[in-house]
């Protein structure tokens, strides 16, 4: 804050009838030199002082010989801009006001000026004075008669005073200006921060929905390419089936890294712990890249210490995603040669036990000034990566994020050329272990089979199950026929209809073992028809609440809890796949006793 200090002002009035009053504070208030040698010697004589002492400033004196006189004068000097500091006041003055009255008047007219009370008679007693003018403490008493040296000090230090108040008056307006301005700056920042809320909730909404938009059409494409390659294709047309596949989940992928970079921007990437096998969840994502790796001539294989546990609990769905975007990479970047990905046990800096999971590639490989640069938004090693290779940008931003909620670390070793290692660790808590954990050492199956082992409809030594009844909840015809397609292939019945009004007539009527629901449906959609069903105790076949599992192009959390909130079980967000349904129908569907042993 600006430094105020007020110009001084040694202004004094001396209001008093007996005019050599007025001389005697001339002869102390202003300096020796100004005297001429007879008034130095009379002022030698005054009160038995030797000589006077000079003052550090001269003093601007001026006089009154009544009360009214001298209020005018302190009126007229406050109007003119040209304050006294002081006014010494003599108690008694007739035949006008007395020192009192004028006092009274003097600090109405002025709210700064310090009053001294010059008198020789005991005219008021001081609880009078108090009860006329109240307590202030800009009101001393001067007894005559008085010391040459008491009156410099109460000159010196009442002009100061005013000085002080003054400087006190500046700042406090000073700060209150600034708080004004703090205020209407923080009423600007609220305004600006209430249109970006606005912005960022108008982009957010505009992305859901337009990633619901998208992901309708591509639930059919990838479903029936997914189905189309479960029957009896040739070589080429299922390689052909394995390429639009893949086109769909890279398209998937874009799709998911914009919503995640605005969940990003507005704070809201969150982590959704459950347990997991880690060996499946490294398979099944692998996998995805085999088309990919063998149309390039890739070995793309994987690895996973015989030390490490299998059964974790953590975030299986973004683990998957973080080492989907380093497989992509690295298939991506990579001409020729492999792709390995290494899974192991590792301790971070405090100890603490973690996953270290590593991808190695033999590609093109990052010059070491951009490897500090690509994990930033919208970055990759340069321009023509992009040109070349296609991608946002946005995937290895998400990951660094991703991998940093999972109370992790992520890093990378390239020279150009020569290939380029990413590695990250991950905190993926131990789970009570249900399946052994053995060495994994495995090659990719070839495209030509990645979609009969990338989707067992039943593991070996699994519990079976009886055939289910599935009513499937969807006003998209194409999501009707590929879940239709799908439940057959686990084995199930199923019957579709289009909306909620026909879920609830179709429930009147038969049993069923599980719904799967879409949120979006005319007449009745699947939230509003989710809580009738509870509302209504609708059971499944064995007489238990029925499963009800969401299936909506929807990808947003607050969709989720929306769900859940509207009595779901579980949220699938389209476009679904084999594996999908498969493990849903697990989690949800109970075991046939006759068959469990």
């Amino acid at each position: 804050m600006t430094e105020h200090r007020s110009d001084p002002n040694r202004r004094i009035i001396v209001v008093d009838d007996n005019r050599a009053i007025h001389e005697d504070f001339r002869k102390i208030l202003v300096p020796q030199t100004a005297l001429s040698g007879l008034q130095q010697a009379r002022a030698s004589l005054f009160k038995g002082n030797a000589a006077l002492p000079m003052t550090a400033e001269p003093f601007d004196l001026d006089f009154a010989d009544q009360g009214q006189q001298g209020y005018e004068k302190v009126v007229s000097a406050r109007t003119d801009g040209h304050p006294y500091a002081v006014a010494v006041v003599d108690m008694r003055m007739p035949p006008g006001w007395d020192g009192l009255i004028t006092i009274e008047h003097i600090l109405r007219a002025d709210s700064e000026i310090q009053v001294v009370i010059c008198t020789a008679y005991s005219d008021y007693s001081w609880a009078q004075i108090v009860e006329r003018i109240g307590v202030s403490d800009r009101v001393l008493i001067l007894r005559k008669p008085f010391d040459s040296i008491e009156v410099q000090q109460i000159a010196s230090a009442l002009t100061k005073k005013w000085e002080l108040g003054r400087d006190v008056v500046a700042r406090s307006l000073e700060l209150q200006r600034r708080n004004e301005e703090l205020e209407q700056m923080n009423h600007a920042l609220n305004e600006a921060k209430i249109a970006a809320d606005s912005a960022n909730q108008a982009k957010s909404e505009f992305l859901a929905h337009m990633s619901h938009e998208i992901r309708t059409p591509l639930n059919g494409m990838l479903g029936m390419v997914e189905l189309l390659s479960l029957t009896d294709l040739s070589d080429k047309q299922r390689h052909l089936a394995g390429t639009v596949r893949q086109s769909g989940i890279s398209l998937l992928q874009v799709i998911n890294d914009i919503l995640d970079v605005s969940k990003i921007e507005a704070g809201k990437l969150e982590l959704e712990p459950v347990e997991f096998d880690l060996r499946e969840t490294v398979h099944n994502t692998v996998t995805l890249f085999a088309v990919a790796a063998e149309q390039k001539g890739l070995r793309l294989h994987y690895e996973i210490d015989k030390e490490l546990s299998l059964r974790r609990h953590g975030d299986a769905g973004r683990f998957r995603q973080i080492l989907v975007n380093l497989v992509g990479n690295a298939v991506k970047f990579t001409e020729r040669g492999e792709i390995a990905v290494n899974i192991r046990p590792a301790t971070d800096e405090t100890g603490n036990a973690t996953v270290k999971v590593t991808v190695r590639d033999t590609g093109i490989g990052i010059p070491l000034e951009a490897q500090s640069r690509i994990f930033e938004s919208f970055t990759q090693a340069d321009g023509s990566t992009t040109r070349r290779f296609g991608g946002t940008g946005l995937g290895l931003a998400i990951v660094k994020r991703l991998v940093a909620l999972m109370g992790g670390e992520i890093g990378v070793e390239s020279l150009p050329g020569r290939g380029a290692t990413f590695w990250f660790t991950a905190k993926l808590e131990e789970a009570e272990e249900t399946i052994g954990s053995t060495t994994a050492v495995s090659s990719v199956p070839h495209a030509t089979d990645v979609f009969r082992v990338d989707h067992p409809i039943s593991a070996s030594g699994a519990p079976a199950r009886s055939r289910s009844r599935v009513l499937i909840a969807d006003d998209d015809p194409v999501n009707r026929e590929v879940l239709l397609g799908m439940l057959e292939v686990c084995g199930e019945s199923a019957v579709a209809v289009e909306n909620g009004k026909q879920v609830l007539q179709t429930l009147r009527e038969a049993r069923f073992d599980l719904i799967f629901m879409d949120c979006e449906m005319p007449e009745m959609d699947g939230l509003t028809t989710a809580r009738a069903i509870r509302e209504q105790g609708i059971t499944s076949s064995n007489g238990t609440a029925i499963p009800i599992i969401a299936l909506t192009a929807h990808a947003l959390e607050t969709h989720r809890h929306a769900c859940i909130a509207a009595g779901m079980d579980d949220y699938i967000s389209k476009p679904v796949s084999l594996s999908h349904i498969s493990d849903a129908l697990k989690r949800r569907l109970p075991v046939a006793p006759s068959r469990a042993a």
